[in-house]
């Protein structure tokens, strides 16, 4: 109660003071015509309070260390005349401060301050003690202002103390914080904060704002983790405190936050560590390694470069992109490495950089797991208060489920079950990059991991990866595959595709005999062959193995005991959601169970769907990917290594329609329809990094296809480095040029010799093969078969030909001349440089010929005449055209009474 009755009396004679300031603001930081004293020294900084109202910068970092002794460091500024003025601490460090007064109030670095302006200052190591208004920067803190400035060390009093003020009255205070202990002198007082002890505030001044502690603050009344106690409305914006290292879960202001997110960036939302270009920023932090620090002191305890070689000297990778801000990083190294060379080297020329105790470049033994090592680096005029450490973590494999061995290559891959290099028949492995086994196929290729005698008991994981080119030829040994047997093993996520395998008895894809095994996310293609027990994944398997979600699309050829999926042995309904290729294995039936589907099933996203949860999910994230119509599932991974960025079409010349509109590398197939008919048709495929691409069989990203009337399939497949391949099939359909309009000879009667002209008009230029020209078949009362001869192209039209009879002796058209017989596809057509259908002149040479992408259909000897689908015309409604467009007129023959001649 005492000291309540105490400050309430201290507000009351400050209350003139306070309210002659009320209505105005906090004066700048520093006047622009502020005359600054240099303090190049502790003599210089005890003098500061010879002058309380004057500017003050600090030239240089300065040791307190000879005001220690006895009572100590004198505060500047009492209550009766406070400090005033402007003190630039120009990102120096005033070290040592030692204060011992337990019956002294307003104590601190500065004890009383009335309007002043501290910034830019940070105390380390110091030793406060007073008895209330106890801070390590300052006492009792009025109208005045403190920006960028920390203090880390002990502060302790009966009441009202705070690691950076104690009494904080109507004053701001922005981007600072407290490190070390704010510790409570037993007796009856209150308030005791790990930033502040006591803060007052009335809307417009009192603020705190982007600050923290980390101080452990004693038990007491009105303690807080950041504040203690508050009056008035303060304005607290982005102000944390540590929950964790304060002992403290409540403050009169802030926002508590454990420890692991003190140390995350993300928690100062609003907090400047990127500066604009012009100024640094205000902040630094080694984040997971270390809280916030002004940018000054950050520089000095940051990592410009953290290197990892093993003993060969080769580079190992961090888990992540080294950044000097980032504190926390992992090396995963094989179990054949059992040292790496470890340097480091600091931001700040100067500053001291130790790994493991040591110097900045050691040595350091590795055990079989996890290995931590630290490394600090320290401010080399303070290291024992300004240093931060940052974690290396080097996990050595060794074979457990928490470190398995990683493969990324067919020679690591062989060596499962050598000893000699740690790989054990019953440690844990897992993928971590496609493999290429063609390295093995020679002679009788690939060794299977595991035999009779020491089977494969361990986990394998494949990630997601691919196994390509698994060649055995065995023919008369049992137990043949990738594995040969297995016993209490676990295979998963893994694809493998153009296997050849061959072998007598106990013959699979995956695993030649399998016992107590797992296998779950497993494909195969390719060719397993043997004598019995054959299996496109598992030669034989007994009741104890299960198979889960996976497929077989392989050529299974057995002389007896052949399966789909499993050649024999496995327990009924051990077989779960899984599938194969009836078609390509040749096989009606699996041991264990499954379900048998036609290739074109196979390669159907819908044939796997109807499950619950994650049972075969396809898309990203997932484990299948598809290239719907055309390829078998395969994992999502390797989905994207055979995806090309695009695949376009143009048919210059016409427009084109594809179905579905818009290339997608996830859809196999293509319906493309021309508008008119062209020649050539360009295929352009952009691919992505690693792929190479096959237009119907030939190896380029482009290619012009040439066309023919009707349906023209073209094939791209698009070949990924691990093996998978995608394939895309595009379907163009080419429209036939249609007669859309036959002019006839005008009616009348003509004798022999007289020629009649006939001009048949297309909706698109044609081609007419000169060593083969077309013929209009017509039909007279007297004959059939006979022809109109062609002339060539009327008026030059290539959209119009001109066909010629000559009247003949006994000639008849009572009925009018009738048009012969159809032919549907009677022009091939050629398109040169104008891009129109053109006929190759006589004199030109085959390469001419080629040169101008001429492409021929088979011979034709007549046009077509009659197509409906021409949409054509009656003369009924149409006056002037007759049926099917054909524009016509009246006329007779000669030879007698005329004779009509109707179209």
């Amino acid at each position: 109660m005492k000291r309540k009755a105490i400050a309430i009396m201290l507000v009351f004679l400050m209350a003139s003071a306070v309210l002659s300031h009320a209505a105005g603001t906090l004066r700048h930081a520093w006047a622009a015509d502020a005359v600054w004293t240099p303090i190049n020294s502790a003599s210089d900084l005890y003098h500061v309070r010879d002058d309380l109202a004057g500017h003050y910068k600090l030239m240089q970092d300065i040791d307190l260390a000879v005001y220690s002794a006895g009572a100590g460091w004198e505060p500047i500024g009492t209550n009766a005349s406070g400090f005033t003025g402007s003190f630039d601490g120009n990102g120096f460090a005033i070290r040592n401060l030692t204060i011992n007064r337990p019956g002294m109030n307003s104590v601190g670095l500065f004890g009383f301050a009335d309007h002043a302006t501290i910034a830019n200052v940070h105390l380390t190591n110091v030793n406060v003690m007073g008895h209330s208004d106890v801070g390590g920067l300052a006492g009792f803190w009025d109208s005045s202002s403190i920006s960028r400035a920390s203090v880390q060390g002990t502060v302790s009093g009966v009441e009202v103390v705070g690691g950076l003020v104690g009494y904080n009255s109507l004053s701001n205070i922005s981007d600072s914080y407290m490190a070390g202990h704010v510790a409570v002198v037993p007796g009856t007082g209150d308030s005791f904060g790990g930033l502040i002890g006591y803060g007052t505030g009335n809307g417009a001044r009192g603020s705190i704002a982007r600050s923290y502690s980390t101080a452990a603050v004693d038990p007491g009344t009105n303690a807080g983790g950041l504040v203690g106690r508050i009056d008035g409305p303060v304005v607290v914006t982005s102000a944390y405190w540590d929950t964790e290292t304060s002992g403290q879960s409540a403050s009169a202001a802030g926002t508590g936050k454990s420890t692991a997110q003190m140390l995350q960036r993300s928690t100062y939302s609003g907090w400047d560590f990127t500066g604009n270009g012009t100024n640094d920023p205000v902040w630094g932090m080694v984040e997971g390694a270390a809280y916030p620090l002004q940018y000054s002191d950050y520089k000095k305890v940051a990592l410009d470069s953290l290197n990892v070689t093993d003993t060969g000297g080769v580079a190992q990778e961090l888990d992540r992109d080294f950044a000097g801000d980032y504190g926390i990083y992992e090396v995963r190294v094989g179990s054949e490495t059992d040292q790496v060379e470890v340097s480091g080297s600091p931001l700040a020329a100067g500053s001291i950089v130790s790994i493991d105790g040591k110097t900045d470049s050691e040595t350091l033994a590795l055990n079989p797991g996890t290995n931590i090592f630290e490394i600090k680096v320290s401010d080399a005029d303070d290291p024992a208060a300004l240093n931060v450490v940052y974690k290396l973590t080097v996990n050595r494999e060794d074979g457990s489920a928490q470190y398995p061995h990683r493969i990324a290559t067919a020679e690591q891959l062989s060596k499962i079950g050598d000893t000699s290099v740690g790989y054990e028949l019953d440690d844990s492995y897992e993928l971590e990059a496609d493999i290429d086994l063609t390295v093995f196929s020679a002679s009788a290729g690939w060794k299977p991991i595991g035999s009779g005698i020491s089977p494969f008991t361990g986990l394998f994981e494949g990630n997601g990866h691919t196994i390509a080119n698994v060649n055995v030829h065995r023919p008369a040994s049992d137990e043949q595959g990738l594995f040969g047997v297995t016993s209490g093993a676990k295979i998963s996520d893994v694809s493998i595709v153009n296997a050849d395998i061959a072998g007598a008895d106990k013959v699979g894809g995956l695993i030649g005999r399998a016992g107590n095994t797992v296998v779950d996310g497993v494909s195969v293609q390719g060719e397993i062959s043997g004598a019995s027990d054959v299996g496109g994944l598992i030669g034989t398997a007994d009741a104890l193995t299960s198979l889960n979600e996976s497929y077989a699309a392989a050529a299974v050829q057995a002389v007896s005991g052949g399966g789909g999926l499993i050649g024999s042995g496995a327990a009924a309904g051990s077989v779960t959601h899984a599938f194969w290729d009836s078609e390509r294995s040749g096989q009606a039936s699996s041991a264990g169970g499954g379900t048998p589907h036609s290739t074109g099933d196979m390669m159907k996203q819908a044939t796997y769907t109807g499950y619950s949860g994650s049972v075969w999910a396809f898309g990203i994230g997932k484990r299948w990917g598809i290239v719907e119509g055309t390829t078998y599932p395969m994992p999502y991974a390797s989905l994207q290594g055979v995806s090309p960025a695009a695949i376009a079409v143009a048919a210059p010349g016409t427009m084109l329609t594809m179905t579905p509109s818009v290339f997608n590398a996830s859809t196999g197939i293509y319906a493309i329809a021309l508008e008119a008919p062209v020649p050539q048709a360009e295929f352009t495929v952009t691919p992505s990094v690693g792929q190479t691409v096959y237009i119907d069989g030939v190896n380029g990203n482009t290619r012009e296809v040439d066309l023919n009337l009707g349906d023209k399939p073209v094939e791209i497949v698009v070949k990924g480095g691990n093996g998978q391949i995608g394939v895309y099939r595009f379907t163009l359909a080419v429209p036939s040029p249609s007669a859309a309009v036959i002019s006839v000879p005008p009616d009348d009667i003509y004798g022999i010799g007289d020629e009649l002209n006939f001009v048949v008009a297309y909706d698109y230029p044609v081609d007419v093969d000169s060593a083969a020209p077309p013929k209009l078949p017509i039909e007279l009362d007297n004959s059939a078969g006979l022809s109109a001869t062609y002339e060539g192209m009327s008026g030059g039209d290539p959209r119009k030909l001109q066909f010629r009879y000559t009247v003949q002796e006994g000639d008849r058209a009572a009925a009018g001349i009738q048009l012969g017989g159809c032919a549907r596809r009677p022009l091939n057509f050629v398109r040169d440089d104008n891009r129109q259908s053109r006929v190759p002149g006589s004199g030109e040479s085959a390469a001419g010929y080629e040169r101008h992408r001429h492409r021929r259909g088979a011979p034709r000897d007549c046009v077509d005449a009659c197509d409906d689908s021409a949409g054509g015309r009656s003369r009924d409604d149409r006056g002037g055209y007759g049926r099917n467009g054909y524009e016509h007129s009246r006329g007779q023959m000669g030879g007698g009474e005329p004779e009509r001649i109707l179209f």
